[in-house]
């Protein structure tokens, strides 16, 4: 694709490459609009879970990414640019991920406990026990 926009004339190189630009876009919005879409009836079924709409926005984050990356990598001066940013950014992220360990780690329960909700709104039971003295 770089090669067949490069051979056009110089004025039309800009607007083929702004085309590109627009077309990662559309298909981001699009992707997230389905993202959007599917996780519309989850949220139905599990009440507007806190644990459904991080998964939800995390995918959206996601995609984004992912779509940007795809982006610059098709032009051609960004690939040396690109390759040192998702370098550095896997080494900022394994460190980051070995200091917030135990962070993390409570997050990520907090979200698997919030999913399998354990406790329902009014469900408070007052039971009065008999204390027994010796």
């Amino acid at each position: 694709m770089r090669e067949a926009i490069n051979n056009l004339p110089s004025p039309w190189n800009v607007f083929a490459w702004i085309g590109v630009v627009i077309f990662f876009l559309i298909i981001s919005i699009v992707l997230v609009k389905i993202n959007k879409l599917i996780f519309k009836n989850v949220r139905k079924k599990n009440d507007n879970n806190f644990a459904i709409v991080f998964i939800e926005r995390l995918i959206n984050i996601g995609i984004f990414l992912a779509l940007i990356i795809l982006g610059l990598s098709s032009i051609g001066g960004f690939s040396s640019v690109l390759n040192t940013v998702v370098g550095g950014t896997a080494i900022f992220s394994a460190v980051l991920a070995y200091v917030a360990q135990d962070i993390i780690k409570d997050i990520l329960a907090g979200i698997v406990i919030g999913m399998h909700r354990p406790f329902e709104k009014y469900l408070w039971k007052t039971e009065r026990r008999a204390s027994s003295t010796i």
